[in-house]
């Protein structure tokens, strides 16, 4: 099913947020594992008893090393944030980081996503 990229909310746009970024099933350098769950959730498991959720349309610490990494710059609009890079991709959102994450979605996979399953 396809769906609009500047539409997509939380959960779904954790999920391809982590699929742009390609951590899923993956092991980082600090021995972090991420893992999806049945609802689309994002699971980080930094121990064999620690998950949290990966969230970076709501969680800073998360969200805004993206922001860095892809040049996404926000601004805080009259009905809500805008976000873009580079005048080439740009998306709105009730929050920054949902601004934004759409942005870091629509780099890695244009105006629309679809599931491959």
């Amino acid at each position: 099913m396809k769906e609009k990229t500047a539409t997509l909310l939380p959960p779904q746009l954790d999920y391809w947020v982590a699929k742009a970024e390609k951590i899923f099933y993956m092991r980082d350098s600090g021995g972090q594992v991420f893992e999806i769950d049945q609802q689309g959730h994002v699971l980080a498991k930094p121990g064999p008893d620690r998950m949290y959720y990966y969230q970076p349309s709501s969680d800073w610490r998360l969200g805004g090393p993206l922001i860095d990494k892809h040049g996404i710059s926000v601004q805080k609009g009259s009905h809500g944030w805008v976000a873009d890079r580079s005048r080439e991709f740009s998306a709105a959102g009730d929050t920054a980081l949902i601004a934004a994450m759409r942005v870091r979605v629509m780099i890695a996979y244009g105006e629309t996503v679809e599931d491959d399953d």
